[in-house]
Formats: C-alpha cells, sequence, structure tokens
C-alpha cells in the first residue's frame, strides 16, 4: 500500500476579504486549473485535482497512491492576520477539507484487534 503523506489542497472558494486587507488569499477557478492570488499577484496556479476529490482519488489511482493525508497549502495559512479572522479563515479552510474528504472520499479505519 502506498501512503502519499505530503499532499496539499486548495479550496475552490476561500472567505477572503475578512477584514478588508488585499493580503488575504483567493481561488480563481478557470476549468480545470485555477489562480491562487496573495495580494493582487497570481502565486501558483493549480490542477482541479487540487479542489476536485475525485479528480485527486482518479490521480492518485493513476499512480498507485492508496491514501493521502491531506493539508492546505501553507500559503494560505496568513501567519500575518489578526487572531480573530485567521480563526474563523483557519476554520473554514478546516471545514472545507472535513466537509470534501467525508463526501468525495472513501475514509479508511483500522480496526482494533
Amino acid at each position: 500500500m502506498f501512503i502519499d503523506i505530503h499532499s496539499h489542497v486548495v479550496p475552490d472558494v476561500l472567505p477572503f476579504g475578512l477584514s478588508g486587507d488585499g493580503r488575504w488569499p483567493r481561488v480563481e477557478p478557470d476549468g480545470d486549473h485555477a489562480d491562487v492570488v496573495i495580494q493582487g499577484n497570481v502565486f501558483r496556479r493549480v490542477q482541479r485535482a487540487s479542489w476536485d476529490l475525485t479528480a485527486r482519488r482518479d490521480a492518485m489511482a493513476a499512480h498507485g497512491v492508496h491514501l493521502q493525508v491531506l493539508s492546505p497549502m501553507p500559503e494560505l495559512f496568513s501567519y500575518w492576520a489578526p487572531v480573530g479572522p485567521a480563526r474563523r479563515f483557519c476554520t473554514a479552510l478546516n471545514e472545507w477539507i472535513a466537509q470534501a474528504a467525508s463526501s468525495r472520499c472513501r475514509i479508511w479505519t483500522r480496526r482494533a484487534r
């Protein structure tokens, strides 16, 4: 069994603009790709598998990967942000990952013997 323990996700919708600060990252989907925009500049262009977990599962199968540990792309953490807005932003990011994973991917569990 192959497990990828370093895999980033980028939600297709982010709760940016909490404080009116242009430093909040946003995602601009464009078909099978999306631009991650930070401070008005394209930071990175990502593929659909970054936010579409069905596409991710297909890509995993094509590469023989059985499981992935998902984490947000680090640039989304917004360490510069004040605690309150940062907490709301990160909570929304974590909730997106949890909802996406529970609704679109098979969850594996190991039973104790």
